[in-house]
């Protein structure tokens, strides 16, 4: 979601290729890229247009000067919706769960529907829906599961990703160390080493989109995000996107709009596991197609509510393997709109 497909596609691809300037790989990332502009524009769906209009930039908008409240010794909960239907999904699941438990964290597990479901530890929570709603809607459900726990922290993480031996404490330190951010998304690497996992990592596509000269964020992926209390309390992901696309965008877009800022911090580290494999050329390149065409198709239900988004979509910049915002990002109150 993190590419620039929405512009011309000869725009794109000299962006691109300008970007990959001495680098090894340049002339396959381009070839990639444009499959992935290919996928992309031939499956936009719906009528929704958007408005090209100049958009306020983040530096204008006011944000919302309030204190997280989270200090170092803030209980924090992980929500995670799943819908496993193999082992090996199953098994990351399982392994997945085991490792954010061993950093002191509670974790609420949403089974959505789940064909297959591992045996997991007693001191997950689990809540269980006979049919799938949707990843949407199921983090929803551990949202309000989640603050049930009084919690002054809430990750999301997905059940395809391997969270870092850190990454709940790197999160709630990043709440501590930036009082006045409410949200916070990591880096997502790739858990296999295939082209296209490498690709995603350079091209950054669960990394989110950072405005120019910021370290702060457009949108973050639910597969390595943050909220603080006040957001959870008041806020929730939109049901109608019924995919794992766009809602994260369509959720943070709104944060934009009521003052709160999202920012990226780089020690906030998950896997995620693409599901390519070696020596299968072809099956990854279907899977790759069908992702970008899942984006595409989610984006058209994004510009129906916000047919402004393009512009300030094209303020940002990606966080991939070779350009990324600085990570010690932090705010005091006379400095918050300077800052900001």
């Amino acid at each position: 979601m993190s590419s620039l497909v929405h512009l011309p596609s000869g725009d794109t691809l000299d962006y691109w290729w300008e970007e990959m300037r001495g680098r090894a790989g340049r002339k396959r990332f381009l070839l990639t890229k444009v499959l992935e502009v290919i996928a992309y524009k031939v499956s936009k769906t719906g009528r929704a247009k958007a408005r090209h209009h100049k958009a306020r930039s983040i530096l204008e908008l006011q944000p919302k000067v309030l204190r997280n409240g989270v200090t170092s010794q803030s209980r924090a909960v992980v929500v995670i919706p799943a819908k496993c239907s193999t082992e090996a999904q199953a098994d990351l699941l399982r392994r997945g769960v085991v490792q954010i438990l061993d950093q002191a964290a509670t974790v609420i597990v949403v089974n959505d529907g789940s064909p297959l479901w591992p045996q997991l530890p007693d001191a997950i929570q689990v809540l269980n829906n006979p049919t799938s709603k949707g990843p949407a809607a199921a983090r929803n459900q551990g949202l309000d599961a989640a603050l049930d726990c009084q919690v002054d922290v809430v990750l999301f993480t997905d059940s395809d990703c391997m969270p870092e031996s850190n990454w709940v404490s790197e999160a709630v330190s990043g709440f501590v160390e930036n009082p006045y951010i409410h949200c916070l998304s990591g880096r997502t690497d790739s858990s296999n080493s295939t082209w296209f996992d490498k690709y995603h990592e350079i091209n950054g596509t669960l990394n989110g989109r950072c405005f120019k000269r910021t370290s702060i964020l457009l949108y973050g992926p639910t597969c390595n995000f943050a909220i603080s209390r006040q957001v959870a309390e008041h806020f929730r992901f939109d049901e109608s996107f019924r995919y794992a696309a766009c809602e994260d965008i369509d959720f943070c877009f709104r944060l934009i709009q009521q003052g709160f800022r999202t920012i990226h911090r780089r020690s906030m580290v998950v896997r995620h596991d693409y599901q390519y494999e070696h020596d299968r050329f072809v099956r990854n390149v279907a899977r790759f197609v069908k992702q970008f065409r899942k984006y595409a198709k989610a984006e058209a239900v994004l510009l129906t509510k916000f047919p402004d988004y393009y512009p300030y979509f094209g303020q940002t910049e990606e966080i991939g393997r070779f350009k990324f915002p600085g990570s010690n990002h932090r705010e005091n109150p006379t400095a918050l709109r300077s800052a900001l």
